[in-house]
């Protein structure tokens, strides 16, 4: 994304996500494997069922390069679209 064309909004929200990307990765590498994904989720207590159905959920969706690793710009690529559809969505049913 072209931060100059950014809202104050949309730039606080990066921010947010960067940050909430951050707290994942365990080793400050810039990707998120399942591993520190998993502990993530348990650290936030979800049970082990949920966690590992979540983990391969995000990973399907969100590692589009099928490294097997989630990089910050897929991060924020996946919320964000993620929001623009319930956005669409909850525009149709007004």
């Amino acid at each position: 994304m072209d931060q100059k064309k950014l809202t104050v909004g949309q730039l606080e929200e990066q921010r947010k996500l960067r940050k909430e990307f951050a707290a994942i990765d365990e080793n400050g590498d810039g990707k998120v494997d399942k591993t520190e994904m998993d502990l993530f989720l348990k650290s936030r207590g979800v049970d082990e069922d949920h966690r590992q159905q979540i983990v391969e959920e995000l990973f399907s969706k969100c590692d589009e390069d099928h490294s097997g690793r989630i990089e910050l710009n897929e991060f924020i690529d996946h919320y964000l679209d993620t929001k623009n559809q319930l956005v669409e969505r909850e525009q149709e049913l007004t």
